[in-house]
């Protein structure tokens, strides 16, 4: 993976360098969502992420696309709002 130190000069915080440790079979069944921010400063990043999710339909992924900002809650709320309340339904 990418180093996130090393790559966008982010400090070695704990939610930016530990890895995430799951149980994998229990999280297959589960229904995710991601949502890629099509405008986001990371899209080398979470491009590549959503075209794994969307390929990963039978891990229960369900991929949305919002054209905005890594800071879509602030750049497209109400947008991002319609789409959490639609998720949530």
């Amino acid at each position: 993976g990418n180093d996130p130190v090393a790559k966008y000069g982010l400090d070695a915080y704990p939610p930016f360098i530990e890895p995430v440790i799951f149980d994998e079979a229990g999280w297959c069944g589960f229904p995710k969502h991601y949502i890629w921010c099509t405008q986001s400063e990371f899209v080398d990043v979470t491009k590549p992420t959503y075209e794994k999710a969307k390929a990963a339909t039978q891990e229960n992924w369900v991929t949305h696309k919002i054209e905005a900002t890594h800071a879509v809650m602030l750049t497209e709320p109400l947008a991002l709002s319609k789409l959490l309340l639609a998720i949530a339904a």
